[in-house]
């Protein structure tokens, strides 16, 4: 017969776990069997603790009714919290919404004076946040255009030209995550038919506050209208660099052109607005033509003076350009 040797369970070595594709010695009424860790399923009649379970899911059920029930305090009071988790949903998406446009700002991550982010603004005014991105800016502020001068029904009346914005540059570190403000100066209107002058160009500025930090550029002034036969009249004055702020340089605009009138009609003609730094000044009302209005500045340049009869140019609007270099 064949030897056999008893080993005590207790002999036997051990682990520290059970993980799947362990086997487990199991004894059933046909014989001794292994079940694979995985296929090991502990059902409810085998738990000892499922009667607290099932006690426990039906006092959560009874409280979910009791919510139905809440007075009109306790209402308010939920109400209340609802509403500031919205609020905070609403900050989160807008969150969401500033990591999308620093997401966009990202185009050029090593940012440079070579390949800069760059924002510009050509009309009215606003107040927004640099990226957090960025820390260096260079800022380019335009003031905008006079209005050209207009020329009254005298024979040969030639309005001037308006004059163009001053420019301001300026350089400034800190920005990330600082709140500025904006605003672009409006060009000045066109003198009226009747030999009005044109109106001065506003300044255009940016200011961040919280640096202590402030740049603008003054607008051009508009240029004389005319009403008398054969008289010459100025150009309007240029922007001046009196007010640059914080501005590391400044560059006066350019004085409109003259209007020059003589007793011969075609040699009579509105003067030429001032011509800007990033815009033209505004043609001058042709000589002999019927149209001899002035034509409108662009971006800071004086707007044209007029012929006999008819309105000055529009100055230019200023602008600003904000370029993210570091």
């Amino acid at each position: 017969m064949p030897a056999f040797t008893n080993v005590n369970i207790k002999d036997l070595t051990q682990i520290e776990e059970v993980v799947s594709g362990n086997l487990l010695l199991i004894e059933t009424e046909t014989g001794t069997n292994t079940i694979n860790f995985d296929n090991f399923v502990v059902g409810p009649d085998n738990v000892s603790w499922y009667t607290a379970f099932e006690t426990v899911s039906g006092q959560v059920a009874t409280l979910s009714a009791d919510l139905g029930n809440v007075n009109y305090t306790e209402r308010s009071q939920l109400s209340s919290l609802s509403a500031e988790v919205q609020l905070l949903e609403t900050q989160f998406y807008a969150l969401t919404s500033d990591v999308k446009t620093l997401s966009s700002n990202f185009l050029s991550v090593s940012g440079n004076v070579t390949n800069p982010v760059i924002i510009v603004y050509t009309t009215g005014f606003g107040t927004t946040t640099f990226p957090i991105r960025w820390n260096t800016a260079k800022i380019t502020v335009v003031g905008a255009g006079g209005g050209g001068g207009g020329a009254s029904n005298a024979v040969n009346a030639a309005g001037a030209g308006g004059g163009s914005g001053a420019m301001s540059i300026g350089y400034i570190s800190g920005i990330g995550g600082r709140t500025y403000s904006y605003k672009i100066g409006a060009g000045g209107s066109g003198g009226a038919n009747t030999g009005g002058n044109g109106g001065n160009g506003d300044r255009s500025n940016v200011v961040i506050t919280s640096l202590n930090y402030g740049i603008s550029a003054l607008g051009g002034s508009g240029g004389n209208g005319n009403t008398t036969t054969g008289t010459s009249v100025a150009g309007g004055a240029a922007g001046s660099t009196a007010d640059g702020g914080n501005a590391a340089y400044t560059f006066p605009g350019t004085i409109g052109g003259i209007g020059v009138a003589n007793v011969t009609l075609v040699n009579a003609y509105g003067g030429n607005g001032g011509p800007g730094y990033l815009g033209q000044g505004g043609g001058q009302g042709n000589a002999g033509s019927t149209a001899g209005g002035g034509s409108p500045g662009t971006f800071g340049g004086g707007g044209g003076g007029a012929r006999t009869t008819n309105t000055g140019g529009a100055g230019g609007s200023g602008i600003v350009i904000i370029e993210l270099i570091a």
